[in-house]
């Protein structure tokens, strides 16, 4: 395991990016007409946006909810301006 602080001097020095999916997606894509993109899909996108904003990945913490109708799936990304020491 390769642990990292994640403290910082600033707020700015560390963001955050949480995804959710849940097993109302598929309905919502039916009424919608649209397509929603995966847990997958959302966590590669998150990953893109942290790197493309000066950040690298720390951690990402994954959460599994059951819920009286399915699920709930949650990722927290959590990164660190490149540039801090």
């Amino acid at each position: 395991m390769n642990e990292q602080t994640v403290m910082a001097l600033r707020p700015s020095d560390v963001k955050v990016l949480v995804v959710r999916d849940s097993s109302d997606s598929a309905e919502r894509e039916r009424e919608m007409s649209q397509r929603f993109p995966s847990m997958s899909e959302m966590i590669h996108a998150g990953l893109s946006k942290l790197e493309s904003d000066g950040y690298a990945l720390l951690d990402i913490r994954y959460s599994a909810i059951p819920t009286d109708i399915g699920y709930e799936h949650f990722a927290m990304l959590i990164g660190r301006k490149l540039d801090t020491a």
